[in-house]
């Protein structure tokens, strides 16, 4: 697997995008019946939580970038076959191509 350390989120628009292609997909996010995240929750969403507000908490080695510039958490898990083949060509993908 090629990628590196990633630096934080440069906006809220970054965080969403994230949130949504891999939190919410990941089996390590659970939400209560409310759709809020559970207090003990994955350690990654709150190291981000908390990296809103303090650079030194992001979790750059977690939250890595692959050589095409997306970021990727080395965490993620899902059961759907079809969902972890997408995300582990992620880090297959040739450096520039699209």
């Amino acid at each position: 697997m090629n990628y590196k350390p990633s630096k934080p989120f440069s906006n809220g628009s970054e965080f969403y995008f994230f949130n949504d292609n891999f939190c919410c997909r990941c089996n390590r996010y659970k939400l209560n019946a409310d759709g809020m995240p559970l207090p003990d929750n994955c350690e990654i969403d709150e190291a981000l939580n908390q990296a809103m507000f303090d650079d030194t908490k992001w979790p750059e080695n977690d939250i890595v970038e692959t050589v095409n510039g997306v970021r990727v958490c080395l965490k993620f898990e899902s059961d759907d076959a079809k969902l972890m083949e997408q995300y582990r060509a992620l880090f297959d993908a040739e450096e520039g191509a699209e």
